[in-house]
């Protein structure tokens, strides 16, 4: 069995080959990885494991191997599975927190536009009771101008009988004398 780096390409004792896909392919898909937040990505530890395997110098060397290098390439790649299992299960958690922070977020939303709402409703109906008592005062106000306009007429009527009555009360006096005058 034999590996060349260059070419991608594994080729077994039966003489079939298989075309590997390069682990740095998905890096090449994705150049600008998404930020995830306050927690870091790997371990100082992790990333120095994950990255001997792409630059470990047997991998570049054409031959065969013995089966200690297969053994260590089997240890090395499986503590690698390891550290991406555990960062994907972290990666997980990652998500289902943000999945449960936007769903509290939405509920927040959800009742800040229903109280909004609740708002806008007690805006109308107060703007509504403003203009209803300012109609009211303004009717109450020409209310009191007619009002007014009754009790200076009442004013005016009272004056003109009590000066009506003076005058009847010397017509009452003249008559009175007339009869004195005539009684004499």
């Amino acid at each position: 069995m034999s590996i060349r780096r260059s070419t991608q390409i594994l080729s077994t004792r039966a003489g079939s080959s298989r075309q590997l896909r390069p682990l740095s392919a998905q890096a090449d898909q994705d150049p600008q990885p998404r930020p995830l937040g306050k927690r870091p990505r790997l371990d100082s530890k992790d990333r120095v494991l994950l990255a001997s395997g792409s630059q470990d110098p047997e991998v570049k060397e054409e031959g065969p191997h013995d089966l200690g290098w297969w053994e260590n390439s089997y240890k090395r790649l499986s503590m690698q599975l390891d550290i991406l299992i555990r960062e994907n299960i972290r990666l997980k958690a990652n998500a289902t927190d943000t999945d449960r922070t936007v769903i509290g977020l939405q509920g927040a939303v959800a009742q800040l536009e229903l109280e909004a709402e609740e708002f806008h409703s007690e805006k109308e109906q107060l703007l509504q009771w403003n203009q209803d008592l300012e109609d009211e005062v303004e009717k109450l106000t020409d209310e009191e101008r007619r009002l007014l306009k009754v009790l200076e007429t009442q004013k005016h009527e009272i004056t003109t009988l009590k000066d009506d009555d003076e005058r009847m009360h010397d017509i009452m006096a003249d008559l009175r004398a007339d009869v004195a005058s005539l009684r004499s």
